[in-house]
């Protein structure tokens, strides 16, 4: 007989357990008890994402558009002058969003008005400032502008003391910008602080002065630009207005031509005196 050899067994390898590196210790999100703030704020942030509440809006740049007060060449000219000593009179405007928003004087209802950026026709467009940038949106800008629009009436503008100045400051201060430059305000700052001073039946009755002898002074002083380049349009530079009061002080002398030391004081003294005619 054919006798089958025993099968042997197969015995299986035990495999020491390797040491494995040591892993921080997770704490699973399903063990944590969840509060209903928590579970809310959750499916808030989940709803923004989705309408797109939740991204970030691009900086908007926001410029002050600076112009001379009225209509006035004459006045455009002084603020010329005035400028190179850090002040002048001057109208502005704030722009965000592609619309200039400023404030003027009106019998009815809120004195803010809103235009194309750098197209006021009330006034001479000088120069633009850049205020820095924002990240509101449209909504939030019309909504601050529509609170402002009850507290800025037009019955209440003054010249001196609640003007467009005064807006763009504030307006500036709500999108959370810098302060516009003093070079803007300081002016009718300091006229303001004169009338308290002085009174304002006092000022009146120098101001009817102080614009004949603006007149004077840039009637010299497009005498000088005249005769530095021939026409009296060809812009100011420094020098023109003494180049005008010598121009006057010669006429004074009766003497067209030639120069004496005393043509410039001769030209004050001649301005002066027709202003207080």
């Amino acid at each position: 007989f054919f006798v089958e050899p025993p099968r042997t067994q197969r015995v299986k390898a035990v495999v020491a357990p390797q040491p494995t590196a040591k892993q921080p210790n997770m704490v699973s999100l399903a063990n944590v008890p969840q509060s209903p703030q928590f579970i809310a704020d959750g499916f808030r942030r989940l709803q923004q994402s989705f309408d797109g509440r939740g991204c970030k809006l691009p900086a908007v740049p926001v410029t002050l558009h600076v112009y001379s007060v009225g209509q006035s060449a004459a006045i455009d000219t002084v603020n010329d002058l005035l400028r190179l000593c850090g002040t002048g009179a001057y109208h502005a405007a704030v722009e965000v969003y592609g619309v200039e928003w400023s404030y003027g004087c009106r019998e009815e209802g809120s004195g803010i008005f809103e235009c194309r950026p750098g197209t006021c026709d009330m006034h001479i467009y000088r120069e633009k400032v850049k205020l820095g940038k924002i990240t509101h949106s449209r909504e939030e800008v019309r909504s601050i502008v529509e609170e402002m629009c009850d507290q800025y009436l037009g019955a209440d503008y003054d010249l001196l003391r609640f003007n467009c100045c005064t807006f763009c400051a504030d307006f500036a201060q709500r999108l959370g910008l810098p302060p516009i430059p003093s070079w803007v305000m300081n002016l009718a700052n300091a006229c303001a602080k004169a009338v308290d001073i002085v009174g304002e039946e006092r000022m009146v009755a120098l101001g009817d002065k102080s614009f004949a002898a603006v007149d004077k002074v840039v009637e010299a002083i497009e005498l000088g630009t005249t005769e530095r380049t021939g026409t009296p349009d060809a812009g100011f530079k420094i020098g023109d207005l003494t180049r005008g009061l010598i121009a006057v002080g010669r006429e004074r002398r009766r003497c067209p031509i030639g120069f004496c030391l005393s043509d410039c004081f001769l030209g004050i003294r001649e301005c002066w005196r027709c202003s207080q005619l």
